[in-house]
């Protein structure tokens, strides 16, 4: 009789587990399931480099650490470089691991970051293939060169306060042309010592 129960509770344990991996597939998760190891920091900022980043952001992200390692911060400086990475860690999809490995949040307002996931998710990144089993076999961009062709100061309203902001135009080009947006005007406010993005508008 023991070994009976023992073998039905069994049974029933390992129905409830399949079942349990099945809705988990069935549903997805939020999260990518491939961890990243970050490279480098600038921790006062909250900014941070993965390993999987590809050079060209390694590089830029170089370069916005030591504009904000200066005494005397270049803010328009600061705003050439943040619109750069924000650009090449978007359109650089090549390495993200599925749709849920959202890009650019440390670059955004707090409060901006579910809709960004929803846009993002829903649009540039629809229909990016998981690359979990690293076994992924589809044509997706990276980012090889970026530049800033214009930047305007002026002012930014959020909930009817004023920020100072940056307008920034850039345009990129690609390791391989796939048809994908080349050009776009950056919106960044500043908050406190901290700029931010805002607005991302792509430009035809």
């Amino acid at each position: 009789m023991k070994s009976k129960i023992i073998g039905f509770v069994l049974v029933v344990i390992l129905i409830v587990c399949g079942a349990g991996v099945w809705v988990n597939k069935l549903l997805g998760s939020d999260e990518p399931k491939k961890q990243v190891v970050v490279e480098m920091t600038i921790s006062e900022y909250g900014y941070t480099l993965d390993d999987r980043d590809s050079k060209l952001m390694k590089e830029e992200f170089k370069v916005l650490k030591n504009i904000l390692s200066t005494s005397n911060l270049d803010y328009e400086e600061y705003a050439r470089s943040l619109a750069k990475l924000y650009i090449i860690d978007l359109y650089t999809i090549s390495n993200k691991v599925n749709i849920y490995d959202i890009p650019c949040l440390e670059y955004l307002l707090e409060e901006s970051h579910d809709s960004f996931k929803d846009n993002i998710k829903n649009t540039l990144y629809l229909y990016l293939q998981d690359n979990t089993d690293t076994k992924r076999n589809q044509e997706l961009p990276s980012v090889k060169s970026i530049k800033v062709d214009d930047l305007k100061l002026g002012k930014y309203v959020i909930d009817k306060k004023d920020f100072d902001s940056y307008e920034v135009t850039l345009s990129w080009e690609y390791e391989m042309e796939l048809g994908y947006d080349k050009k776009a005007l950056i919106t960044i406010i500043k908050n406190d010592k901290k700029l931010y993005v805002v607005k991302s508008e792509v430009i035809e």
